[in-house]
């Protein structure tokens, strides 16, 4: 198969690569990925309570568990691929 003739090819796995899943309130955690594969965007969405996401950093305003993936946009090529979800929890200062 010839990249970039119609025929995308999947992307290798992209995971938050975080090793360090704990947090305190109002500090941010900076989330890094590894795999995925061209020059497509990464980007982070979260869920949970008080938990939010702004380019790259984690942040909390309260004690929270915050559950992120990352999405790495298609480029040429290669299709879009969406991370498994790693989960932070953030304490109280």
């Amino acid at each position: 198969m010839i990249r970039g003739m119609g025929d995308d090819s999947k992307q290798s796995t992209l995971s938050v690569s975080n090793t360090t899943l704990t947090g305190i309130v109002g500090t941010a955690i900076a989330l890094t990925t590894t795999g995925g594969t061209g020059t497509g965007a990464v980007t982070f969405t979260v869920t949970g309570t008080a938990c939010s996401v702004s380019g790259a950093s984690l942040n909390a305003t309260a004690a929270a568990t915050c559950i992120v993936k990352a999405k790495k946009a298609a480029s040429s090529g290669w299709k879009e691929t969406t991370s498994a979800t790693k989960t932070f929890t953030f304490a109280a200062a």
